[in-house]
């Protein structure tokens, strides 16, 4: 005969796993969402950064194309405006994208990082980085490095352009 303070942990035991499984499913699949959504604001940030950096790319190339132009059709008047506009408005503006996307990716990448490290308290070190945590870092590198990058060809643009007359 089992005493009763013993039954009652038994009991206890052989409900707790079933229970404790769904709760756990629940947990990763609760980190789990809220992991990807930052996931996908990372993407949204990194395609709204490369459709601004290509227009305005576009932009400049189209400007200093007409800055070039053999047949003169810029008047001198609109050649300063335009030469200003190529200078200091395109490139400062592209710094100015790249400069605030790089802080949302960061935020983004920062709050992962706090999701991962909640879900691993809550679920007791199980919930998973990755397939493994060298790919998953190198995959958050090139998505922060990305607007430093152009911010970095804007600023060097900036310098080059500083010697148009």
């Amino acid at each position: 005969m089992i005493p009763i303070r013993h039954r009652s942990r038994l009991a206890h035991n052989r409900i707790d796993p079933a229970a404790s499984s769904i709760t756990r499913r629940k947990g990763i699949a609760f980190w789990r969402e809220r992991w990807l959504h930052e996931d996908d604001l990372i993407n949204h940030r990194l395609t709204w950064l490369l459709i601004a950096q290509t227009i305005l790319f576009a932009g400049c190339a189209t400007l200093l194309a007409l800055l070039f132009d053999g047949d003169k059709t810029l008047t001198c008047d609109n050649r300063a405006i335009v030469l200003h506009t190529v200078r200091y408005v395109i490139p400062w503006v592209g710094v100015a994208i790249a400069f605030s996307i790089g802080l949302g990716v960061a935020g983004a990448l920062t709050s992962m990082h706090i999701i991962h490290r909640k879900a691993n308290a809550e679920l007791r070190g199980s919930f998973e980085y990755g397939i493994h945590w060298l790919p998953s870092v190198l995959g958050q590198v090139a998505g922060a490095f990305l607007p430093v990058l152009f911010a970095g060809v804007w600023l060097y643009l900036v310098h080059l352009f500083g010697r148009l007359a």
